[in-house]
């Protein structure tokens, strides 16, 4: 099998070990767990050298002769994807070669852009692409890593399955931050959130086609695909890990977009679907 054919690229060995040192580093300051995977992204064969700068709300990712911006303190796992190159992971995550890909000129949706990176790795393809992010500290990424695009749409709102406000949980993790509650367990703060459904948004915006949605929303995926309704979405990629109480949507997406006429595959727990 090809390597462009399968995900992840990193062997499981190689996963292990790394899982059991970023355990580690969370455990000291993080401006010295970041210096010491920075040189440890250096010495190591299969990995990207990146350099960090910890500032007291971003933390900048230096690496291939970009910049990413992180909220601080960066999550290890952030340390391990961007030393693997954070925009070739995130494109392949969420591609299904020779199925759902993002394709040329294609109108994209993002939603749970966490600080960009997915839309990052499509911006040269892409004819438009519409960023989702509903925390005001990661949108901030989001803005300093996407706003210079003119390609780009940021949106500080996620979506649901109506047009509303909603309780949104800030957890210690800026990853975990979530309507649910999040997988930490931790929660630092709650705050309101606009919500909107995919179909509300499409209406208001005169959008008629989305050749490809990218859903990681953190146990909501259902709800956002029930907001879809009749949107005209040609191509879906959808993480339906088990966020909600440890249950997984993938069986109930399944259902729901088979019922549409979409042909589906799946990778774990990535949900791929294509319009028949």
């Amino acid at each position: 099998m090809k390597e462009e054919q399968y995900f992840p690229y990193i062997r499981q060995s190689d996963l292990l070990f790394d899982r059991k040192l970023r355990a580690k580093l969370a455990k000291l300051p993080i401006n010295i767990a970041t210096k010491i995977y920075s040189i440890y992204s250096l010495i190591h064969f299969n990995r990207h050298y990146v350099k960090y700068k910890c500032g007291k709300e971003f933390t900048t990712a230096y690496v291939n002769k970009e910049a990413i911006i992180f909220p601080s303190p960066i999550p290890t796992l952030k340390m391990f994807l961007t030393a693997c190159d954070y925009k070739k992971w995130l494109y392949r995550k969420y591609s299904y070669p020779g199925f759902v890909e993002v394709e040329p000129d294609d109108i994209v949706v993002d939603c749970g852009a966490f600080v960009g990176g997915f839309a990052m790795s499509v911006i040269p393809n892409a004819k438009q692409i519409h960023v989702f992010e509903p925390s005001e500290d990661n949108f901030k990424c989001v803005q300093r890593n996407l706003g210079k695009y003119e390609n780009v749409i940021l949106v500080n709102e996620g979506l649901y399955n109506n047009t509303t406000e909603l309780k949104f949980n800030i957890s210690s993790n800026p990853v975990e931050h979530s309507i649910l509650t999040p997988d930490n367990q931790e929660i630092k703060d709650t705050v309101k959130i606009k919500v909107q459904s995919l179909y509300d948004y499409c209406q208001i915006n005169s959008i008629y086609r989305i050749y490809f949605c990218k859903i990681e929303a953190e146990g909501v995926e259902l709800e956002i695909i029930e907001g879809a309704k009749d949107v005209d979405v040609v191509k879906y990629a959808i993480d339906c890990s088990p966020e909600q109480e440890g249950k997984s949507p993938l069986k109930e997406i399944r259902k729901i977009l088979l019922d549409r006429g979409y042909e589906i595959k799946r990778r774990r727990y990535n949900l791929f679907a294509r319009k028949v």
